[in-house]
């Protein structure tokens, strides 16, 4: 045998990998911290302005999801950063302000996914939610909705396939 010998396959793999992998589980009873006062929306409206509703709806929906166990206690101050961006968008909304509204959407794109609350975000971490059997019944159920309705349809004609190694011949 010429060259020098295979690496031993322990040396060849990957190094690389991401240490965050891991499977979340979602909380049984979360904790869901309380949303400061008014966080310093006063100053800045130079009015009284509360936590929108929809603020509130995803405030509560961030700290009951299965990401919320991963968050360390200095994540809170930035999660109150993003619900306050949130809310200044939907005050935005509400009082038509379209130029602010996209302003302020980007930079909650910018800065949601240090918490892996979209699934490209999760993907990125190697993050994956545990399935449980409400998934599972609901997958089952859909597969069996489908295979119901189409019971009756007559099969499609398949159409002939042109394999493109028709042509070729040995030399």
């Amino acid at each position: 045998m010429t060259g020098p010998s295979p690496k031993d396959p322990s040396t060849r793999q990957r190094r690389n990998t991401t240490s965050t992998k891991s499977t979340l589980r979602k909380p049984v009873n979360p904790f869901i911290p309380e949303l400061p006062a008014t966080a310093g929306f006063d100053r800045l409206a130079d009015q009284e302005v509360q936590w929108a509703p929809e603020t509130e709806e995803w405030w509560l929906a961030v700290w009951e999801s299965p990401m919320a166990p991963e968050f360390d206690d200095s994540d809170y101050f930035g999660l109150v950063a993003l619900a306050w961006l949130w809310n200044m968008r939907e005050l935005a909304m509400a009082a038509g302000h379209v130029k602010t509204v996209l302003d302020l959407t980007t930079e909650i794109r910018l800065q949601q996914p240090k918490y892996g609350l979209t699934p490209d975000d999760r993907r990125r971490l190697q993050w994956t939610i545990e399935q449980g059997e409400q998934a599972g019944e609901r997958t089952q159920s859909r597969h069996l909705d489908e295979q119901d309705t189409n019971r009756g349809a007559p099969e499609p004609p398949k159409a002939p396939v042109n394999d493109p190694r028709h042509g070729l011949y040995a030399v």
